[in-house]
């Protein structure tokens, strides 16, 4: 039971407090700011991070144990600089209306809401659905921390990989799933992907969701309660079909395409809107590029499909705003998907 209750706490740690610090470290300085926003953006820092050293790792050959202490390093070192950017007194105000808005009593449609993705969360968590893709994703991860490798073992067979398995090496999701059960106590990668994930990555879905209401309904509390328990509601009944993003969240938010689905291109679409729709950019260009990079770390599709999707934002807002400049900018945010793309063509 003490083992239990410390991975719960590191889990905790690495996966909600870590984020939360990067995100902080991100939007410092930006006044009108929620902690959807904070989860958000601070996760798309958070795996951008990840691809990065995992790239490196993979190629340079670093060990798993070693990859793990560089990557909570960098981690702790980058969420410490941001919660301490965040604590400087020009950020009082937000400071002080993020408290505001957390410790204010929703309304009574905003917790229908919450009350039903916390019993969606449950039940992925108590009733884990087992999924043949297991042999690969938390097999991948298992057989990392076995050989204390990255990338070297075939998860199949337990043979050494004779050339590096390029279809996967450049969305190393699993094995970011070896380092955080590292990081959380050596908690077993099944349980980590089928128990730890959904608890924080559900949630995680539905807050980037929730900007979507916060933007088309700003003034309306009660709007931004109904549409989010509108998405609940489907996310409860989406069981008609498994080809639909929402039952994908809910069968294997532990697979990188999944969170891709559910998470990562839903918070493409808000940042692509809020760069390139609105009058002037609501965020820092380069938060765009984290989020992309951080897309290319959960699936190989994401390589192609998101700078696709972004594209397509580029184009309508180019015909909107009429400006060169900002759909330029948007087009170097898309080149980490461009120069995995191109190492991959070349490997």
């Amino acid at each position: 039971m003490t083992v239990m209750i410390l991975q719960i706490a590191l889990t905790g740690f690495w996966m909600i407090v870590i984020p939360m610090g990067v995100g902080a470290g991100i939007l410092q300085g930006k006044r009108d700011v929620c902690f959807a926003e904070i989860a958000s953006i601070g996760y798309a820092g958070f795996f951008c991070l990840a691809e990065i050293l995992l790239e490196a790792a993979v190629f340079l050959k670093l060990r798993l144990h070693t990859t793990a202490l560089l990557f909570g390093g960098l981690s702790v070192l980058t969420a410490f600089l941001g919660f301490s950017l965040y604590m400087r007194p020009k950020n009082r105000k937000a400071r002080r209306e993020i408290r505001t808005r957390f410790f204010s009593m929703p309304g009574f449609w905003m917790l229908l809401a919450v009350a039903l993705i916390v019993l969606q969360t449950a039940v992925v968590v108590l009733m884990t659905h087992l999924d043949a893709d297991d042999a690969n994703y938390v097999g991948t991860a298992t057989t990392s921390i076995a050989a204390d490798s990255l990338y070297r073992i075939h998860p199949y067979t337990g043979r050494e990989f004779l050339r590096l398995p390029k279809r996967y090496i450049f969305s190393p999701f699993p094995a970011l799933l070896a380092v955080l059960s590292t990081l959380c106590g050596n908690v077993h990668p099944a349980r980590m992907a089928h128990v730890f994930y959904p608890a924080v990555l559900i949630p995680l879905c539905y807050l980037v969701l929730s900007l979507f209401g916060r933007k088309l309904f700003s003034k309306d509390r009660d709007a931004r309660g109904i549409f989010l328990l509108f998405l609940a509601v489907m996310g409860a009944f989406s069981g008609y079909s498994i080809y639909n993003s929402d039952n994908f969240r809910m069968i294997r938010i532990w697979q990188g395409k999944a969170l891709l689905a559910g998470c990562f291109l839903p918070l493409i679409l808000y940042l692509g809107y809020m760069l390139f729709w609105e009058k002037e950019p609501q965020y820092p260009y380069w938060v765009l590029a984290a989020a992309v990079t951080a897309s290319c770390l959960l699936s190989g599709m994401a390589i192609v499909l998101v700078p696709v999707m972004t594209g397509l934002l580029l184009v309508t807002g180019l015909l909107r705003n009429r400006s060169l400049k900002r759909t330029g900018t948007g087009i170097l945010c898309l080149l980490p998907a461009a120069a995995l793309g191109g190492l991959y063509i070349i490997l």
